[in-house]
């Protein structure tokens, strides 16, 4: 397999401002309830926090962010959207509110009522010519496409315990170098 590296880029730059206490846990409380059009589900992942943003697309997905200067990443799972009838999306667009992270990320960032620059990240793969490619989804398939003809070669045409729907994290090293399983 070819030498493959993980890497975070910069998407997006802007303000991460914060909800009040207690009130993430609500918003993640009704969407688990399954009273809304882009539910949570029961269990939720281990992530470092929780953000609302401007895309409701989103809800449901874990995202990378940083405050600006930082330089460890951490993960947020999309619990809420701003809202088009309450002036919520275009109070974001207006004041460039990237995120509203829960009242405890901002206690843990030290920037309770004053809002924070933070850096939107996601994952790209590096080949070994140094060059960045396209979303996650095409990671998975290539590293399927790249497990089946590692199978091939090792049994022939028998492929039947192709990965290829596993988790990227699964085949990513301690160095960050992804792993032939």
């Amino acid at each position: 397999m070819q030498n493959i590296t993980l890497a975070i880029l910069v998407v997006a730059t802007g303000t991460a401002s914060e909800y009040a206490p207690g009130i993430m846990d609500s918003v993640i409380k009704v969407r688990q309830s399954g009273r809304t059009a882009y539910d949570l589900p029961e269990k939720i992942p281990e992530v470092n926090g929780y953000v609302a943003v401007q895309d409701r697309e989103l809800i449901g997905t874990i995202i990378y962010l940083r405050p600006v200067g930082f330089s460890e990443w951490e993960t947020f799972l999309v619990t809420d959207c701003a809202g088009i009838a309450d002036g919520g999306y275009a109070w974001m667009v207006r004041n460039n509110i990237l995120v509203e992270v829960d009242y405890e990320t901002a206690e843990r960032w030290n920037t309770v009522g004053r809002g924070i620059k933070v850096e939107w990240g996601e994952i790209y793969l590096r080949d070994i010519l140094g060059d960045y490619h396209g979303s996650i989804g095409y990671y998975r398939e290539i590293l399927r496409n790249e497990r089946v003809k590692m199978a091939h070669s090792r049994r022939g045409s028998d492929v039947g315990n192709d990965r290829g729907s596993g988790s990227l994290r699964s085949i990513v090293s301690k160095e960050g170098r992804l792993d032939p399983q």
